[in-house]
């Protein structure tokens, strides 16, 4: 990391501070630090270099700069570092009365913000190459929901909300809200935000506080029905979109 000018060491602390696990360990070389990033990482042994991931502060990974012709490089203009950070409080405007885990994405589905926390209850990487496209990351029981939300957002410019989603967390059924708004006042068009909140195990009310009575019995089990059903037809999407892998293959 010597090697590397300080917003590509950013760029790459930002990066581990998105990989590790809560509490996992960075270790850097003896000539290295994270002194930019002491609220994201703290300092367990500072003679070998180690340093602890903490959940203090929202987490951005800033897009790849454009690739430029040989000889260019002093003519380039410097992109402004303030471009992310409007982008990032406009969503924080954007989800202020939710509190929420979320990313904003841009038009092509990539994730450009993360806000830190518990994203990795919503989100797991792949298997293969690595990427930051929501729908490559977003776990398969929330995708087909959350693809659906992004493009009726992406045509009507209104804000949506799904409570039907469902996913197992910590091996127990959680009930998931989803919520998609576009950001308004970007310079770049299609910037949305996709925030998650657990709404408490299936079978509960959105309060939290375990329902009562009949009625309200059939209703939590109304819930995971269609929460079932949801996971069946993901299911049933992501084996098409298998199978169809698997005939271009043959063909190939």
């Amino acid at each position: 990391m010597i090697y590397l000018d300080a917003s590509l060491q950013d760029r790459v602390l930002q990066t581990f501070h998105y990989a590790l696990v809560r509490g996992g360990l960075l270790f850097l070389g003896i000539a290295e630090g994270v002194a930019r990033m002491s609220a994201q990482f703290g300092e367990l042994d500072r003679k070998n270099r180690i340093f602890e991931r903490r959940e203090n502060g929202a987490v951005r990974l800033p897009p790849a700069a454009p690739r430029l012709p040989p000889g260019s490089a002093r003519l380039a203009p410097r992109i402004p570092q303030s471009s992310t950070d409007q982008v990032e409080q406009r969503a924080r405007l954007a989800l202020a009365k939710h509190a929420l885990v979320y990313v904003v994405i841009d038009r092509h589905d990539q994730i450009l913000t993360f806000s830190g926390g518990e994203t990795g209850r919503y989100l797991e990487p792949s298997s293969g190459a690595a990427s930051l496209n929501l729908f490559a990351i977003v776990r398969k029981a929330l995708r087909r929901i959350v693809r659906t939300a992004v493009s009726a957002v992406r045509d009507t410019k209104k804000p949506i909300v799904r409570d039907d989603a469902s996913l197992e967390i910590e091996d127990q059924g959680r009930l998931v809200r989803v919520i998609v708004e576009p950001i308004a006042q970007s310079r770049e068009s299609g910037l949305c935000v996709v925030a998650f909140q657990d709404l408490g195990a299936a079978g509960r009310s959105m309060n939290g506080r375990a329902q009562k009575g009949p009625e309200t019995g059939a209703d939590a089990l109304r819930q995971d029905l269609n929460a079932t059903r949801t996971q069946l037809q993901s299911a049933i999407e992501e084996l098409e979109l298998t199978t169809e892998e698997m005939r271009s293959s043959v063909e190939e």
